[in-house]
């Protein structure tokens, strides 16, 4: 007896053929042979894998596109910083405003331009600059000139005087405007590159007296 499916010899004994699996036939009662009406196992599909969730897209892309927003966030902030205490540090030190009448000496080279200005912190218009040596200087250092006449509001230089040496010297300068003379104190160093390109000589005090003073808006508050 052979198996019906793959033609294996099957033994009398044989419910299933050993080689398929497939039910062995049975013998009728007139002894022949009919296929059994059992069905062969059927073939069981492996199981396909679940596909894997597509990964996120974009997401490293966003990751970078944050970390370079927080690096330019910091930059700025650090530049902000830097030009901050470079501000503070100018205006603690007056590099570019002289007070009439103080103590210490304000650097100056022979082309720095310095602008004299009346009791309103206005540059003025007309006036004369008398050159001085100091005390730490002599009439030696002089030049052939001593006495500028200024007109207009760009100012003078220590050079403008001509031959003057290193060295302190005072400045008497008179507005023709008003005949007041104020003095300003310089340190002068006819190559000094830290020197700045203007000076303004102020009134000490006059910007803080005229904020102080009402506006016309004010005045007719009640």
């Amino acid at each position: 007896m052979q198996c019906t499916r793959c033609g294996a010899q099957l033994r009398p004994n044989n419910k299933f053929c050993p080689v398929c699996g497939t039910p062995a036939p049975r013998r009728s009662a007139n002894g022949s042979v009919r296929p059994s009406s059992t069905a062969a196992f059927p073939a069981v599909a492996a199981p396909t894998p679940a596909a894997a969730p597509p990964a996120e897209r974009g997401g490293g892309g966003a990751i970078l596109a944050a970390v370079a927003v927080a690096v330019v966030a910091v930059a700025v902030v650090a530049v902000a910083l830097v030009f901050a205490w470079r501000g503070r540090a100018d205006s603690a030190e007056d590099l570019n405003v002289v007070y009439y009448g103080q103590a210490d000496a304000v650097r100056v080279s022979a082309v720095t331009l310095i602008v004299p200005c009346d009791s309103s912190n206005e540059p003025i218009e007309k006036y004369s600059v008398v050159i001085k040596p100091a005390d730490t200087a002599s009439e030696d250092a002089l030049g052939g000139i001593t006495e500028l006449e200024v007109e207009g509001t760009s100012g003078f230089a220590v050079g403008n005087f001509g031959g003057v040496e290193d060295g302190e010297f005072v400045l008497n300068i008179e507005d023709h405007r008003s005949g007041r003379t104020r003095n300003v104190l310089v340190s002068y160093d006819v190559d000094n590159v830290d020197a700045p390109a203007e000076l303004r000589a102020e009134e000490q005090g006059a910007a803080d007296s005229a904020a102080s003073e009402p506006s016309f808006l004010e005045g007719l508050l009640p």
